[in-house]
C-alpha cells in the first residue's frame, strides 16, 4: 500500500474509540453503541457516497440525544 493512503484512523473508527468519545461528552456506552452500529451499517459513508469524519457525525448525532432524551445525558464523566 503506498504511503498516505491509509484511510482507517481519521475514517473509520473502531467501537473503543466511539465509546471513549461518547463518554468523555457525558453520554452512555448504549448511545455510543448505537451511532456505531448505524454507521458500520452504512459503511462510514453519507447518504451521497462519500466518507463521513466521523467525530463531526458524532457531534450531531450527540446534539439529538441531548434534545430528544436529556434525561441519558450525564454530566459525570465514568
Amino acid at each position: 500500500m503506498p504511503t498516505g493512503t491509509n484511510t482507517r484512523p481519521s475514517l473509520i473508527p473502531r467501537l473503543r474509540e466511539v465509546k471513549i468519545y461518547f463518554n468523555e461528552k457525558c453520554l452512555p456506552a448504549s448511545v455510543a453503541s448505537s451511532f456505531f452500529e448505524h454507521y458500520a451499517k452504512t459503511g462510514w459513508l453519507n447518504k451521497a457516497g462519500k466518507p463521513i469524519n466521523w467525530k463531526q457525525v458524532a457531534f450531531r448525532w450527540k446534539m439529538r440525544v441531548y434534545h430528544k432524551r436529556p434525561w441519558l445525558y450525564d454530566r459525570k464523566v465514568r
